[in-house]
């Protein structure tokens, strides 16, 4: 999570609600004058600076010599570090951001291009993208803290950025994000409603609104809906939050009634301390005090297993996590340690500090109902929570798979795309004709945006033939193209055709897909016009595909023939010559753009990384759904045990008098039928209830299938039957004359 102690509780961050066709869409990019004027305009704003984050448009290739590397830029106000704190190893952080030509870098790009973070300062690099070309003076060396989202490695300043980027200082344009440090005692809903209209009265005719959020809470807080919050990463946290503590209960759950099924191996001991005089509170003192010393060993325990684990862990989920010690966690870990020896220690406590000395001393077990139906409900509840993750699990797995084998639109296999960069912006046709002559190659083309996770740009002004009086919010997502990107991708046309150089530059044509036509209302499409930037005819129509993430509609968007500095080239590859095509490629690459390292990715794995959340979830739930259902093992165990020793007498008789080993078996099984219906009938509408809100997250989604409750109940009743199968082994080879004689 993103935090900055030194201003954290009045940092926020400026969010821009926008109007669109059929919801309200949050995003954090807001015009390129905003910062400046809310510090000239709102007197409760102490601070203001604008960034520009690190974004793919804006990576460049940095170079030093003969070295050079791929690096992410970030462009920040003057008072940037007055607002967030970043360690330096060299420069002052004061004066860096005040030279348009002078940047900072990090300590890892540092290492890469001069092997060493010393004596660098006044040392120049060199840094190539589209809009920011140039030589500059390294001012500064900062360490990157391992705990931003949004990591860069070379900073400019800001001023810079409007001095490129001219279009961004028009209130109708956007691309930075602004930062506010709020003075003390302001009334934050008054601020949000005063900035609310400042972009209607910077531009007329402009329905945007403004709003703030506390920075801190922007990493788990980040979603929106239709503008209005709507969780985030925050409802994971709190999902294994609360798995977690389920998990404790359960275990908690199978100390109480492991203790108290071994309790007759106590009894007498419990017996003689009362007989000479023990108060039932010293016994309770003691039994406490037991589990408390339990459960500080197992925190002790813990803590090595996770100092183990943590490296995997990290692994696992690509987070950087660490064990470190402080007041705060050493407070939390007590606290949970002190209420979880309390938890698990107080059944027992009682149950055992209650014998009567006679009975405990002939070895008689008292059992009264009350006692029994704790005991029952305590794994029934363990069997509920078990069951709702192994459901959970079951539907998680299969929404992942749907996703990943849900058809797109188009073919997202052994596609690979870089960057059109460098000398490729200006050699770019002669580039891609050489491309389609490789062996290997289907088709190459080019796009200036990004298929997965959204689309780059988006049109505003829009109008067509036949528009009604009431479609005036009309903002679609469109895609600049080369010739031949709608075969390259193998998306299918509904009707029309395709862009073509036998109709001439085919500039002034579009296409549409399927939701587009749909919102617009046209028959009949194909040859009418629409105006965007001049009048453009619609040449052809394709079947809708996901440009976006499957948690999204498939919404209106359109094609249209434009090149632009920057943007991806696209390649399809022949399957099975993807190592000779790839090389060949890297070659041709470096005759047309040497300088620039060859950088490439699969469509695929971009398309799979918009899911890395919900992979990692599907991952952590089979973990903790096994942990749950081993647990959950070792309380039925218990409470097999202590059945078994509280009617050993029963099964001796029915031994003696010829019952089968199956029979003791059923007669054990009968015994927890109930209790597994009744965790069944419990956990099956939660976990419908659950795991429906978790699905209903997804435009695109699995049916809940009867199997998936099925499966959890059948595992459940498996994992029953072998606790009891083992108790029933053990009663087996022990002798009947034993039991009878105690």
């Amino acid at each position: 999570m993103d935090t900055y102690p030194a201003q954290q509780n009045r940092l926020y961050q400026v969010m821009k609600n926008e109007p669109g066709m059929n919801e309200v869409k949050t995003e954090t990019y807001t015009p390129g004058l905003l910062a400046q004027t809310l510090v000239a305009e709102m007197p409760e704003v102490e601070l203001a600076v604008a960034t520009v984050p690190p974004a793919a448009i804006y990576k460049g290739v940095i170079s030093s010599g003969n070295r050079n590397t791929y690096a992410s830029p970030q462009f920040a106000d003057r008072d940037y570090f007055k607002v967030f704190s970043y360690p330096f190893t060299e420069g002052n952080q004061n004066t860096i951001l005040l030279d348009k030509t002078a940047v900072s870098i990090s300590e890892g790009m540092s290492l890469k291009l001069f092997h060493t973070t010393k004596n660098v300062i006044g040392r120049i690099v060199r840094f190539e993208n589209e809009y920011f070309n140039g030589s500059y003076v390294v001012s500064g060396i900062f360490r990157q803290p391992y705990n931003d989202s949004q990591p860069f490695d070379i900073l400019f300043n800001y001023q810079l950025y409007l001095e490129k980027r001219p279009e961004i200082k028009d209130w109708a344009n956007g691309g930075p994000s602004t930062f506010l440090i709020i003075k003390s005692g302001t009334n934050l809903q008054h601020f949000n409603q005063k900035i609310s209209k400042l972009l209607r009265q910077k531009r007329q005719g402009s329905k945007e609104t403004l709003f703030i959020q506390k920075y801190s809470e922007r990493y788990l807080h980040g979603s929106y809906e239709n503008g209005q919050p709507a969780g985030g990463r925050i409802l994971y946290v709190r999902l294994f939050l609360i798995i977690g503590i389920f998990i404790l209960g359960i275990a908690c759950i199978n100390f109480m009634n492991l203790s108290t099924a071994k309790a007759s191996g106590r009894m007498k001991e419990v017996g003689i301390r009362k007989v000479m005089g023990a108060k039932r509170i010293s016994l309770i003192v003691q039994f406490m005090a037991e589990s408390m010393l339990l459960s500080f060993l197992s925190l002790f325990l813990a803590l090595l297993a996770v100092e183990v684990l943590l490296p995997q862990f990290n692994q696992l989920t690509g987070k950087t996590l660490t064990l470190d010690f402080n007041a705060n966690l050493l407070l939390n870990l007590t606290g949970i340690t002190v209420f979880t020896g309390l938890l698990s220690g107080s059944y027992p406590s009682l149950y055992l500090s209650g014998f009567s000395p006679a009975l405990a001393l002939k070895g008689k077990l008292t059992n009264t109902p009350a006692a029994l139906l704790i005991r029952k409900g305590l794994v029934a509840f363990q069997f509920i929570i078990s069951i709702l993750l192994m459901i959970s699990v079951l539907v998680v797995y299969h929404q992942i798979r749907f996703i990943q084998k849900k058809n797109l639109g188009y073919d997202k296999d052994h596609i690979i795309s870089f960057a059109k960069e460098g000398k490729l912006n200006q050699n770019f046709t002669a580039f891609i004709s050489e491309l389609k002559t490789i062996p290997g190659v289907i088709n190459a083309s080019y796009m200036y945006g990004n298929l997965a996770g959204g689309i780059s740009s988006r049109s505003g002004g829009f109008s067509w033939e036949g528009q009604a009086a009431d479609q005036t919010s009309n903002q679609f997502d469109y895609l600049d193209v080369d010739y031949g990107l709608i075969e390259t991708l193998g998306l299918e046309l509904k009707s029309g055709r395709t862009f073509s150089r036998d109709y001439g530059a085919d500039s002034t044509s579009i296409i549409f897909n399927e939701a587009a036509i749909k919102a617009m209302g046209i028959k009949n499409p194909i040859g009418k016009t629409v105006n965007f930037y001049g009048k453009k005819q619609i040449v052809g129509v394709v079947k809708d595909f996901h440009f976006e993430s499957l948690f999204e509609k498939v919404k209106p968007f359109f094609f249209k023939i434009e090149y632009e500095n920057g943007g991806n080239i696209l390649i399809r590859i022949k399957s099975g010559t993807e190592s000779s095509s790839i090389s060949r490629i890297q070659n041709l690459y470096q005759n047309f753009n040497s300088g620039f390292p060859f950088s490439y990715h699969f469509l695929d794995t971009d398309y799979q990384a918009q899911y890395a959340s919900e992979n990692t979830v599907a991952m952590l739930s089979r973990y903790f759904a096994g942990i749950a259902i081993l647990i959950s093992c070792l309380g039925l165990f218990g409470l097999a045990a202590f059945t078994v020793e509280r009617r050993s007498k029963e099964i001796a008789i029915r031994k003696v008098l010829g019952c089968s080993q199956s029979g003791v078996f059923h007669l054990l099984l009968a015994y927890f039928a109930g209790l597994i219906f009744t965790a069944i009938v419990i956990a099956f509408p939660i976990a419908y209830i659950l795991i429906r809100k978790w699905l209903n997250s997804f435009a695109y989604k699995i049916s809940l299938e009867w199997w998936h409750f099925a499966g959890a109940a059948a595992l459940v009743v498996l994992v029953a039957s072998l606790s009891v199968g083992f108790q029933m082994i053990q009663v087996s080879r022990s002798n009947p004359s034993v039991s009878l004689k105690e």
